[in-house]
């Protein structure tokens, strides 16, 4: 019974993550943040003479 147990709540979890993916939304807002605070540390990085790109 513990075995089944445990395959029954993989399984589940399985199903879980592949609805959550399925349905998993597109934010460009944190595309475009995410996109300026790359900038920002490139040129903070530039700054300190590291070259970035």
């Amino acid at each position: 019974l513990p075995f089944w147990l445990l395959v029954s709540f993989g399984a589940y979890l399985l199903a879980r993550l592949g609805y959550n993916v399925m349905t998993f939304n597109d934010v460009p807002q944190a595309h475009a943040e995410l996109m300026a605070e790359i900038e920002l540390a490139k040129t903070d990085l530039r700054t300190k003479g590291v070259d970035v790109d």
